[in-house]
């Protein structure tokens, strides 16, 4: 964020968390649960990331 921002009197600044709630967290543990049950069928991964190329 910009320091003139902060600087402002009338500014009201907030954090924004719209991930964090029972429902997303057991959103999460329900997607990561079905992901690791693909893979361990030998289905390829839906949502792969960090692959170090070789």
């Amino acid at each position: 964020m910009s320091p003139e921002l902060f600087a402002q009197p009338n500014a009201l600044l907030t954090s924004h968390v719209a991930f964090s709630s029972d429902a997303s967290f057991a959103e999460l543990r329900r997607r990561a649960a079905k992901e690791a049950v693909r893979v361990l069928r030998g289905q390829p991964h839906l949502n792969l990331c960090n692959v170090i190329s070789q």
